[in-house]
């Protein structure tokens, strides 16, 4: 791990050793906590200062210490003349020889003695004689120390008070801040790993080493800290433990009277921390450490203490459940459970609202159905929030059943039948979400009273999206209508803000008018309902995407991602993600859209047909061999959703790769279905992609009037106005397109250097031998193919990010050296894993290595 925030600390160092190296020596203490990066310091001050000698010794924590043991290390290498002496007890002598040591040349002498917080009283008399002599000598010498525990009679104090005061420097390492820990991993982890380990480096190393899980090192560092502690205070700090995040006075009063006095020695080690109200470890993995070392019946036996104490006591019910948990008292869990997870469902912690409605669940047989109904709702809502959508919809299935099996209420039948559907529309079923969406409002008509009424509007208004999306905004207007006019009074924020949400996004796409989408985002924020806040922000994302406001798209993107990251919402990561890779892709950034949509494909169920269309289109662009497998692979997925938004691009990524190779007539068939269907959307993006290759065929025989604009410049053979108007949209590779086919060789090689700065190779090819059929003579050649060359098939970037993968660098770094952000880096790293077929970053360089690509 490199040696963060520590460059004061290297710069006092730097400072004494010039001092010594003119003779003025000096000493410097460098505290910190165990695990506070004194050697890592000190070694990385030898290897940068790199003085002309260095001595290091240290001392052992032993019941009793070796006589001179620090001193006898660094004499060893040294000196065997000076550690006969110190064999000897022959102090004088020793001293002497030991002076001899330090004044030998060449100077200055750099002397370490670590852990100077155990150092026997021989040594420490040897060195204070040495301290009143310092600023006479070529010496740097270094004390590290733990600085838990040392009164004022510890032998370094009275070391360092023999010292002239002007030869003495201390210096105190701080634990790292969560912005050190930042640029070690990604923002999530990095949040994570310095919570838990208190910044301390040794902690934080070791969570970085093992995925943030706690590992026997960290226990065995933490227990051998608090072995020589007094069996109360063991037992005291085994007792704070088992409560999260820290123990409180009133129920330490309760459990252990007298609890400040048996404490003390554990404050002192620096263990805990005790505040006016409560006792905490410094650490959190030390806490940990404790909790994981009890017995299974003892710590079940703490449990119930606290729980005694904290049932009447107005402790907040989630830790009523963490207790009751431990303890075994499923009672309490049943009742509290679903009460901590409306608390943290209000405060925007859906992970832990899900975990205490899951727990709740597991008790289900104890629950009466209308309860466990209820229960099974509230974990559908959270689950679909953090992004497990199959747990969702079983949820929301179980649900379902009981609510039938009670006979209502029908506002509940509908919303689960609607919750199921939202996830089978989500998993690209479309048919089954539409068929549960009509059970839905088939079985809402049938009842009365303003559930039912809220119910029914906001599954009218759902089904009127899919419609926008699936046929055309004149399909989804009668929905519309009715669930509109069911939300009038505006009295109801919450109905609302979901029903403009639905409404809204039509309006997006199919009118680029997001007035209502805007105001369901506002009215879901104020009504805390923070799924709908990111699904609003990700359509306008989508709607911005498409009609080509690739600027406007992105800025959407990013404030979805930053309102999610704030409330603990994932549900949408693998749709913001797709969203992105294409518009990389659009906008000639073919790297990144690559990396970003091999993401998608690895990790995500939701979104991850459109990642893999773009990841198809990239392929037939780029000429890379297995095109017609991804191109295929793609094509059928998209046919079995029976989508436009799905189909269409898909058919368009087969039809360029045919046209390619000038058998565009044998899927003719395809695409013109795919006209027909894009006809049916209106959507002038798609109707005019189909359009442009039916042209292409020679089988158009009108432009549609819902064409884009600049698809009609390309049906019409109008390059150099298509290429302009491809160019102000944003999109290179079309606009190259366009140049390449235009009458003047001159355009036309405009075209080929755009191609080749693209990479697409293909096309770039068809541009040459066209040049060529035109009579140019000086055709350039272009250049080298590197990623076809790469036997991994990694782009130019990703090599760049892989060589500092294998240099050990982070994310974070790495996105520092490439002035790329953080979350572009991790896409990249995302694909490296995936084209080397490896699971970690340990793994990358071995498989790197294999594959030949760190030669050179």
């Amino acid at each position: 791990m490199d040696l963060l925030e520590r460059d004061a600390a290297i710069g006092a160092l730097t400072d004494a050793l010039d001092s010594a190296a003119i003779g003025a020596g000096r000493i410097v203490v460098v505290s910190a906590e165990a695990g506070g990066g004194k050697t890592s310091l000190m070694r990385a001050f030898l290897e940068t200062a790199a003085p002309p000698r260095s001595l290091w010794g240290g001392c052992d924590d032993l019941v009793t210490p070796i006589p001179f043991g620090p001193l006898l290390e660094l004499a060893r290498s040294a000196d065997p003349g000076l550690e006969q002496a110190l064999l000897d007890g022959e102090r004088d002598r020793a001293f002497t020889r030991l002076l001899d040591l330090l004044e030998r040349r060449p100077h200055p002498v750099l002397v370490v003695i670590e852990d100077t917080q155990w150092i026997d009283q021989a040594s420490a008399d040897t060195l204070a004689a040495v301290a009143q002599r310092i600023d006479r000598l070529p010496v740097l010498l270094v004390l590290t120390v733990r600085p838990e525990g040392l009164g004022v009679d510890h032998p370094v104090q009275r070391l360092t008070r023999r010292s002239p005061v002007t030869a003495i420097d201390r210096v105190e390492l701080h634990p790292l801040t969560l912005k050190a820990v930042s640029q070690l991993t990604d923002p999530s982890t990095a949040q994570a790993i310095f919570h838990a380990s208190g910044g301390n480096p040794f902690f934080v190393r070791q969570l970085l080493d093992s995925g943030g899980k706690m590992t026997r090192t960290v226990a065995d560092a933490v227990q051998a800290r608090a072995a020589d502690l007094p069996r109360a205070t063991r037992d005291l700090l085994e007792l704070i433990s088992i409560n999260p995040t820290r123990a409180e006075g009133v129920l330490l009063d309760r459990l252990a009277p007298g609890w400040e006095a048996e404490i003390a020695p554990a404050e002192e080690l620096g263990l805990v921390e005790v505040q006016p109200e409560a006792v905490a470890f410094r650490h959190e993995l030390a806490r940990h450490a404790f909790e994981s070392g009890l017995l299974p019946s003892r710590r079940r036996a703490l449990h119930a203490r606290v729980l005694e104490v904290a049932s009447d006591g107005g402790f907040p019910p989630s830790r009523l459940v963490h207790h009751a948990a431990g303890a075994g008292v499923i009672n309490v869990i049943l009742s509290a459970g679903p009460a901590a997870a409306d608390r943290a469902r209000t405060a925007g912690s859906h992970r832990e609202a899900a975990a205490h409605l899951r727990r709740v669940l597991e008790h289900s047989e104890l629950l009466d159905p209308t309860r466990l109904a209820e229960i099974e709702e509230a974990y559908c809502v959270e689950s679909w929030t953090i992004r497990l959508p199959e747990e969702a919809e079983e949820a929301a299935r179980r649900a379902l059943s009981i609510r039938r099996s009670q006979g209502g209420p029908l506002d509940a039948v509908g919303r689960n039948l609607r919750r199921i559907a939202r996830v089978r529309w989500f998993l690209e079923d479309s048919e089954t979400a539409v068929d549960l969406l009509d059970e839905a409002i088939a079985a809402l008509e049938s009842g009365d009273g303003d559930d039912v009424h809220a119910e029914l509007a906001t599954t009218l208004a759902y089904r009127g999206l899919i419609a926008g999306i699936r046929d055309n905004a004149e399909e989804a207007q009668p929905w519309i209508d009715r669930a509109m006019a069911m939300v009038t009074d505006g009295t109801d924020t919450r109905l609302e803000a979901l029903v403009l949400g639905h409404v809204g996004t039509v309006d997006a796409l199919h009118r680029d008018d997001p007035t209502r989408l805007l105001r369901s985002i506002e009215l879901a924020d104020r009504a805390g309902l923070h799924v709908d806040v990111v699904g609003g922000r990700v359509n306008m994302a989508s709607a911005a995407l498409a009609h080509r406001a690739y600027a406007a798209a992105l800025d959407h993107l990013a404030e979805a991602e930053e309102y999610a990251d704030a409330h603990q919402v994932s549900a949408f990561e693998g749709l913001t993600g797709a969203i992105r890779s294409q518009i990389l892709f659009e906008t000639g950034r073919w790297e990144e859209a690559e990396s970003t949509a091999m993401s998608v494909m690895e990790h995500e169920s939701f979104a991850r047909l459109p990642a893999a269309i773009v990841h198809a289109r990239l392929k037939v662009r780029r000429g890379d061999p297995d095109a017609a497998e991804a191109i295929t692979a793609a094509v059928e997925a998209a046919q079995v959703t029976g989508e436009a938004q799905r189909i269409v691009p898909a058919i368009g990524a087969a039809a360029e790769h045919a046209w390619m190779q000038d058998r565009l007539v044998d899927i003719i068939d395809s695409v013109e279905e795919a006209h027909g269907l894009a006809l049916r959307t209106s959507s002038p993006r798609w109707v005019g992609e189909t359009s442009i290759w039916l042209q292409a065929a020679g089988r158009l025989d009108e432009v549609p009037h819902r064409a884009e604009n600049v698809a009609r410049l390309m049906i019409e053979a109008r390059w150099t106005e298509a290429a302009r108007e491809w160019e102000q949209i944003g999109t290179p590779y079309e606009a190259a397109v366009c140049r390449a086919l235009a009458d003047d060789s001159a355009t036309v090689m405009e075209g080929l250097g755009e191609l080749d700065r693209l990479g697409a190779a293909p096309m770039a090819r068809r541009t040459r031998n066209r040049l060529a059929r035109m009579g140019v003579e000086k055709i350039p050649r272009g250049p080298r193919r590197s990623t076809a060359a790469n036997p991994a098939g990694l782009t130019a970037r990703q090599m760049d990010v892989l060589g500092l993968v294998v240099e050990g660098h982070t994310n974070a770094e790495i996105a520092e050296r490439l002035f790329l952000s953080a979350r572009t880096v991790d896409h990249h790293v995302a694909a490296i894993l995936l084209k080397l077929e490896v699971e970690s970053r340990r793994q990358v360089r071995d498989r790197a290595a294999q594959l030949g690509l760190l030669e050179g």
